[in-house]
């Protein structure tokens, strides 16, 4: 059934600004920006971009956002741009370093507790250890980023027997965080589960080569938000290789119209969405709606870069609300030692180390634990 505020049909055009494939850690890119934009009329759009390149004499046959940053008369042309379509766009942000911790604790940490992962998921264990993990590479320390870097490499080649070369000896461990020698204590200590687990990940082919992606998810939970939107969805995205290795995953939502919902942590989120026929992979330079998306995720993933500059602080401002809950980002806020969340956090992950190294079940009883130290530090079960 359509809600009161729900259309009929609707057209919407992707694209991504700062990808760098599977590599996380490229520090001139540390954004991946995925823009999504319902465009009704094309025809509109074509006129729009026209009229732009004429009053700010831009030549090229498209508009390339980010060759338009760099100047000033080009960031003018963004701004009418962005000013035209951001109450019809939908953003995902992803911070790269922070999408890397999460693919940490996703295969290094949560396999070890699997059979009891809602427990630690309700406790926002996975939050804790992503924004330790995060703060620790932020600090730009050597034996952190060591972990980082062999990580990247185990996932992206599958070679699992590159694992033992990822812990850091507990000797060059002086000037990490007490939790983050824990969490390495941890991942020490549990190397042949951890390795059983990526194994089984692995299966004959190796790591499965997307497991450190970011198109596919991003441009899926857009397209989840937008089925809250339209009844059916038309998706045009520009030419990308994840979306093409991943298409039948997209075209499976085609005729959907049984809508699927998913309760978590007391909220419920779209699983589904109705799309009228395969997702399209067009070219950018023929297609008007897919440059609009282009810009608009070009500008933001510009602005990210220093957003204390006025015009990048606006421009951020500007799509505040257009950002999905979906996009891997920090909330470093409650990162602090007193925090209820940080002391839980630090509780839990105190306890799975004592476990581990005493050789005991990581989940036996870990319920009961986590709901105890909840109410000690005064974190709402």
């Amino acid at each position: 059934m359509r809600t009161s505020h729900e259309k009929e049909h609707g057209t919407v055009y992707f694209d991504e600004a700062g990808y760098t494939g599977t590599n996380l850690l490229d520090k001139d890119q540390p954004y991946f920006v995925y823009a999504s934009v319902a465009v009704d009329d094309p025809l509109a759009a074509e006129r729009k971009i026209n009229s732009v390149k004429k009053r700010y004499r831009l030549q090229g046959r498209e508009l390339k956002g980010a060759q338009l940053v760099k100047h000033r008369r080009g960031r003018d042309a963004v701004e009418e741009i962005l000013v035209e379509y951001q109450h019809c766009t939908w953003l995902a942000i992803h911070d790269k370093e922070y999408a890397l911790a999460c693919k940490f604790f996703e295969y290094m940490i949560e396999p070890l507790f699997s059979c009891c992962n809602s427990v630690f998921y309700a406790a926002g264990f996975h939050r804790f250890v992503a924004k330790l993990l995060y703060l620790q590479l932020k600090a730009r320390e050597t034996d952190v980023e060591h972990v980082f870097s062999r990580f990247d490499q185990l996932i992206r080649s599958g070679d699992v027997a590159a694992l033992r070369e990822l812990v850091v000896p507990p000797g060059n461990r002086a000037r990490l965080l007490p939790q983050m020698n824990l969490l390495l204590s941890l991942v020490e200590i549990e190397e042949a589960r951890i390795r059983q687990e990526l194994q089984v990940v692995a299966g004959e082919h190796g790591t499965p080569a997307w497991a450190l992606d970011l198109s596919m998810g991003a441009v899926f939970n857009l397209l989840q938000l937008w089925g809250t939107r339209y009844s059916t969805l038309r998706a045009v995205c520009d030419r990308s290789r994840p979306l093409k290795v991943h298409e039948e995953v997209f075209n499976a939502m085609v005729g959907r119209t049984k809508r699927a919902e998913q309760s978590l942590l007391g909220r419920k989120r779209p699983l589904t969405f109705n799309l009228s026929e395969p997702i399209i992979l067009a070219d950018s330079h023929t297609n008007p709606g897919v440059q609009i998306a282009d810009v608009i995720a070009s500008a933001i993933a510009h602005a990210l870069k220093a957003p204390s500059e006025q015009y990048r602080a606006d421009w951020l401002a500007m799509f505040e609300a257009s950002l999905s809950e979906t996009s891997i980002v920090p909330d470093l806020s409650s990162f602090e030692a007193v925090h209820p969340e940080i002391k839980l956090g630090s509780l839990i992950l105190l306890e799975l180390a004592d476990r581990a190294e005493r050789g005991l079940d990581l989940c036996q009883g870990m319920a009961e634990y986590v709901a105890a130290c909840s109410f000690g530090v005064g974190v709402d079960s």
